[in-house]
Parts: C-alpha cells; structure tokens; sequence
C-alpha cells in the first residue's frame, strides 16, 4: 500500500517551477543549453580546532545539538554523568544523567558552562541562540518535556515543564524573540492550561512560548499511530517547520496521512506562528523512514535528513533504492510551498548509515553529519568514505549544493569503538560546526587529535570546527535567454571575472556577466580572482541558438482570461465549454516557466487560479491542448 494525503490531488498536481533546478526558457527562439564537463565542486575543507568534552571522573558525556551566534561563537549541549569539566568550569550531575549547555568562542576556548538536573535521567536534546546570544534549550527532565533559557552570558533566566511525561527535542526562536518547542508526550500531557493526550504511546505536539516562558498555544498529531515530531525551525516569514515519522495514520488539522500498517514513514509539515496547520508532505514507499534532522535555508525552502531502511523510499518524483540489509542516509528538500526537490542517498551495504543533522549556509548549500557502520559510504559523483573503526561507526561530514550534488564529504573515527556525529551548526561566514561523541582512546580528525584523557569508561563528547578559508569553489555560469535573442551570462563570483569563449578571452569581457549576441554560439566560460573561488575555469556552457518564428501573446478564439488587468493575481480562464485535458502555463515575460496546473474546467468552461504568491506585474499565461498552443498577456495589481 502507497501511502497518500487524503486532500484535493487536483491542488497537489499544480506545480510552481520557481525553483532554481525547474527553470525553463520558451517562447521566442530555442535555446540549446549544455552543461559540459564534469561538474564544478568545492574544495574539501580541513579540521581547524577541535575539544573534547570530558573530566576526571566523568563515566559518560553524549555531545547533542550545537549552534552558532552572530559573533560565531558556539554553543554545545548534551548530557553528561560524573564529573564534566569544560575550561575552567567542574560540572557535576546529581545522581544520573544531567543536561549541560556551554559556550566556545570561534576559536575554541570556553567562555561559561551550566548544568541543568535533578536526582532523575535527565536528557539534552535540542538547542536555538537569538540575535543577541540568548540560548533556549530543551529535552526532558525527570520524564517531562522541559524548555530553559540563559542569557548570552550563561545567566539562568527561566525553565518551564510540561506536566505529564515525554521529550522536547527541539526548540526555536523567531526574530521577535518568540519560542517554540517541539517532540513527543506519553499519555496526557498538560502545557499550561492546555492538556493533549497521545494516541497509542506517543504523539507529536509543537507548542509556542512567550519570552517569559508562558505556554502560549499547543498542537498535537493525532491519528491511529504513534508520532514523533524531532526537527523544528522558523523561516523568514515567521513560519514553523517541523519533521518527524508515524507509523500507520497521523491527522494534522485537516490533513490526513497514512501508510502500510506498521510501516514508519518521514513527514514535514508547516505551521503559522498561531499554530494553523498550512501543509504537510510525506515519503512513500515500502520502506521505512524517518526525519531525523530539519532546516530551513534563507529561501525558505526546507531541508530534512535522517535513515531509510527495509525497502525503496520515495519523496516526490524521487525514488531512492535501498542498498544492503541496515539503514541507508538520505538529504531531500522542499520549497517553501511543500514541493518535494530533490532527495539523495548515502548507502552502504553495512547498514548502519544514518544522517542525524543537516544546516545551510546564507549560499544555499547544505551540510549533513551522521554515522556510517558500512565498510564504505556511497555519495554520488564522489570517492567511497572509508570505514576506520570497523565494526563499530565512523561519523562523516558532507555537503551539498542547491540543486542536491554532493561537493565533499569525509570521515573520522576513534578506530576502535565508534564515533557520532549528531549536531552540525554553520555560522555567516561558513564556518562549520560538528557536534557528538566516541568511545576509544582518542578521535583522529584528519590528523588533529582529540583525547578522551582520564576519562570513566563511557563515551566522550567532542565539538569541532572545520575553517571556511578552505571552502573555495568554482564560479558558476548560468545563461539566461533573452527576447531578442541574445543570452545574458552571469558569473557567480562577484568581481575578479574574466569570460571566455571557445578558450579565448574576451576583450572587455570583466563583469559580473556577458551578452551573447544572438548567433554568436560557442562554448563559454568564466575565471575569476575573486576571494573565496578557485582560480580555475568555470564549467563550459554551451550556447547554442536557433531562431524559429516568434509567438507574440495574442488573445486567441476559443478562450479569454478575466479580469485583465486584475487584482491580487486571482485570474479566470474562460473556454467555450467543459474541457478535462490539456495544462495550463505561468510564464514571466521572459518565458520563463513558472507554474503549471491541469485543465479541468467546470461544466461552464470556466476556471478559477490563484496566482497572488508570484506578485504584481506582467505575466504570459499559455493554454495548452493536444498540439495547439495560445498565449495571452496577462497583469494583476
């Protein structure tokens, strides 16, 4: 049994190409543009500084999620049993396991350290810092979901639990300072005034808090199975995000998802800052899923990453195959909108592949951490990861760009017992952050050793940095067609540049981009001094024009469009009668493919789009049916 959302399939066939990896050129010339030679990746960076989290005495310390600030300070949290010593400060828990949260500056030295606990198993679980180097952080203590905040400086301010039992895993914090908390309650649980029950043993909730810390709202997944909600972020229109996996059915509002009985599937979901549930997306297939860790990047558009196991799992369009008898690693990602992009694997025929945290960079790559337990990990169009601490996990470290190619990825491990990766932070300038723990003597980073010293017998934390000075990349070429028929060529570095065409530099040539006059086809590139890329070649575009006749918008017999001009982009279409076959098309002036949705007129011919999330302006919208094909200019206020 595919698994599916009980909602109107004609609104989910509708797609928006404004993503960057749909966009197409139509209309007045055919363009051949060929992306030749291999593919541009960036350089692999190197280990710049690395702490280990430990202490005479400390039996076990597990690294959880990390952060970064403004000021690229860091900031780690987890959960320790023993003596933890960090810098200059001596932590010790009550009994069992406490929280911890610290800070680092960007060059590895402890500023301030708090242990958060009680005589009971304590758990750290998730972390968010503000603007100003607030930090909240969550997870459960004595069995109750709690949420804490301490100011830049490490000074306590407020912690708020939830009565009942169950985890926070994850909190975030929106620009005006508000928070969220998000994970999974066994039984009844009561947020302030407000009580949720799960449904079999665990449900999903995300709830809200004042900057005091006052519950605000709460929401719960409901459904026959059990959820759990283990990603949560806010974009920059204020929006929640969450992910997490159900088995079975999970009802969010007035959405419903369902899989195979038992089957575990990964689902993300969006919320308004009120709490009202917007959209939710799930993978399919007959294996099984989770999401694991969730971001969102400065677009707005959504990252998750977690394990797929037991079968193939689909996300979108994409199917990814299953390798091996253990879990395999996958990244996928979403617009803002819910439409699946892209999904990628990591396989190993080991199993044990799993990735537990993802960030993004003010570029739009993302960067991934996990574990791998298989001899090697796979990662298309790059070198296999060898395995060092067989038969126990390596943690691997990876990037990808935009459109979902891996860039680089590498490995460490202790070479005996195992090494996690768990929580990965990037700051403005790209500095990466890796968060987790081993188990041996000592954890080798590329040559850069981190000790567990005198440690107990359980595992130490480690938190380290790999430098952005060595992430330098290619420039990238893009080519955009023209009306009337050249093409504009723009370079990705922003000074610095040089373009070539056919290997021969071109006079003048020095922008930021270059016009192609129609006709002048040829293979171009790009070089470029700017700081921060290689020196080296861009990848050969080559442009390629044929000039056939041009189609000007006309309004054609047969169908109209009102009101045009119109407002708030809510446009018409009018046939002469009911017509079930053909797409409708959003175009820009530039011919530039925005949005598709099926033909399904009612028995009157008409029907009715909502185009307000593209703006005000001039638009070309195009009826297709069979071979015929019409364009009329269209504009809304």
């Amino acid at each position: 049994m595919i698994a599916h959302v009980t909602s109107s399939s004609f609104l989910r066939s509708c797609k928006d190409y404004r993503a960057p990896s749909a966009l197409k050129w139509v209309s007045v010339l055919l363009l051949n543009l060929l992306l030749a030679g291999p593919v541009a990746r960036a350089q692999t960076p190197s280990w710049e500084w690395a702490q280990a989290l430990t202490g005479p005495g400390a039996t076990s310390v597990f690294g959880g999620k990390t952060a970064v600030d403004a000021a690229h300070n860091v900031y780690v949290m987890g959960q320790f049993t023993g003596t933890l010593t960090l810098g200059t400060t001596t932590l010790t828990s009550m009994g069992d396991y406490d929280v911890f949260v610290a800070r680092l500056s960007a060059t590895g030295q402890w500023q301030w350290a708090q242990r958060v606990g009680s005589p009971s198993a304590d758990t750290g679980e998730g972390i968010a810092v503000d603007a100003a180097g607030n930090v909240l952080i969550s997870g459960s203590w004595a069995t109750s979901p709690f949420v804490a905040k301490f100011t830049s400086a490490g000074v306590p301010q407020w912690v708020t639990q939830v009565a009942g039992k169950g985890y926070a895993y994850r909190v975030a914090l929106a620009a005006d300072g508000t928070a969220y908390a998000a994970g999974t309650v066994l039984g009844t649980a009561s947020f302030g005034a407000t009580s949720v029950t799960s449904v079999g043993y665990a449900g999903a909730f995300v709830a809200r808090l004042d900057a005091s810390g006052q519950w605000q709202w709460v929401r719960a997944v409901g459904g026959s199975g059990a959820s759990s909600i283990l990603g949560l972020a806010v974009d920059n229109q204020d929006r929640l995000l969450v992910g997490g996996n159900f088995e079975t059915q999970a009802v969010f509002g007035s959405q419903t998802l369902t899989t195979a009985t038992g089957v575990r599937a990964a689902f993300v979901a969006q919320l308004t800052s009120q709490g009202q549930w917007q959209w939710v997306r799930q993978s399919e297939g007959n294996g099984y899923a989770e999401a694991q860790g969730l971001t969102v990047d400065s677009q707005a558009n959504v990252w998750i990453t977690g394990p797929f196991f037991g079968g193939n799992v689909a996300f979108g369009p994409t199917e990814l195959t299953h390798v091996g008898t253990g879990a395999n690693a996958y990244v996928a990602k979403l617009d803002s909108d819910g439409q699946w992009q892209w999904a990628r694997a990591a396989t190993g025929a080991g199993g044990g592949d799993v990735g537990w945290a993802v960030a993004t960079d003010p570029n739009g790559n993302g960067y991934v951490t996990g574990v791998f337990n298989s001899s090697s990990l796979a990662l298309e169009g790059l070198p296999a990861l060898a395995h060092s601490s067989q038969p126990a996990e390596d943690l691997f470290v990876s990037q990808l760009d935009a459109n979902g190619t891996w860039q680089w990825a590498l490995a460490a491990g202790d070479g005996t017992t195992g090494t996690v990766g768990y929580g990965i932070a990037v700051d403005a300038q790209r500095n990466l952050t890796v968060l987790g723990h081993f188990r041996g003597a000592a954890l080798d980073l590329g040559g850069l050793r981190v000790s567990a010293g005198n440690a107990g017998t359980g595992s130490v934390g480690y938190v380290a940095r790999l430098a952005a000075s060595a992430w330098t990349n290619l420039p990238t070429l893009r080519a955009h067609p023209q009306a009337d028929g050249s093409t504009l060529l723009t370079s990705s570095a922003p000074s610095g540049n040089q373009f070539y065409r056919n290997q021969q530099p071109l006079a003048g040539a020095t922008g930021t981009s270059y016009r192609v006059a129609s006709g002048a086809s040829g293979a171009y590139t790009v070089q470029t001094t700017a700081a921060g890329f290689r020196p080296t070649a861009s990848a050969p575009v080559q442009v390629g024009a044929v000039v056939t006749k041009a189609v000007e918008p006309h309004a054609t017999a047969g169908w109209s469009v009102y009101p045009n001009p119109g407002a708030g982009g809510q446009v018409t279409v009018q046939l002469a009668g009911q017509q079930s076959s053909g797409q409708i098309q959003l175009l820009n002036v530039m011919g530039q493919l925005l949005y598709t949705c099926p033909l399904r007129t009612r028995p009157d011919g008409r029907q009715t789009l909502e185009l307000g999330k593209f703006g005000a302006g001039s638009y070309l919208l195009r009826l297709v049916t069979g071979q015929q094909t019409s364009t009329q200019r269209v504009h809304w206020q």
